[in-house]
């Protein structure tokens, strides 16, 4: 961002490539590129939240894959810790399908199928907000389908709150033993359940990598 002559200009990075939304509608990823993904999007939520931002909407279609990695975009609704929500089930009314990004005036801040259950109840999002997400995604990226599906937003929001998703073995047999109890653990209800930080879950991943190799 600067100014030149009187006109103010903001420079921006070109990136070539698509979201990985987009690549998730082909089916599940191949386990070492999601385990590449879910690397690099945690080392990008690592320096996020050392900074002391929280992303809130963390999903597929803000992350881009492209020839030199994954980009972690949209930093729209992020905020600093400790900021309050207003509580999505006080808001939320009808919407046509349980997937649809709920962003709109008088909905909810954030995409449903991606938001941890404290995010949904209004209470203060923190580091482990995203790490819920981040779960989220690499369940889908797994397992080729979200942690949580419904017939409609409320019934997906239910099931946030109340509910623990399928075992990842049992919807992606082929996962291993170790990393399905890392993801799982990802999406506790309870966020002092789940990894500290997204650094410690960095380190999780790196370690079983080399574990793997």
């Amino acid at each position: 961002m600067g100014e030149e002559n009187g006109q103010a200009y903001l420079v921006m990075e070109h990136l070539t490539g698509e979201t990985l939304a987009e690549r998730l509608k082909k089916g599940p990823l191949p386990l070492p590129l999601a385990l590449d993904v879910a690397t690099q999007i945690a080392d990008a939520l690592a320096a996020s939240h050392k900074q002391g931002v929280v992303h809130r909407d963390l999903k597929p279609g803000n992350v881009m894959l492209t020839k030199t990695g994954s980009k972690l975009l949209d930093f729209g609704l992020a905020r600093l810790t400790g900021h309050v929500e207003r509580p999505v089930v006080e808001e939320l009314t009808s919407a046509p399908t349980e997937s649809a990004p709920l962003t709109g005036r008088g909905t909810i801040l954030g995409t449903l199928p991606y938001m941890a259950p404290e995010q949904l109840e209004g209470k203060p999002a923190d580091a482990r907000t995203d790490i819920w997400a981040l779960g989220a995604i690499v369940y889908e990226m797994l397992a080729g389908r979200k942690p949580f599906v419904g017939d409609s937003p409320l019934a997906v929001l239910r099931k946030h709150c109340t509910e623990d998703p399928i075992p990842l073995g049992g919807v992606a047999p082929k996962v291993p033993r170790e990393l399905e109890t890392i993801v799982m653990r990802l999406l506790r209800k309870d966020p002092a359940a789940r990894q500290a930080s997204a650094e410690i879950l960095l380190q999780e991943f790196r370690e079983y990598l080399n574990r793997a190799a």
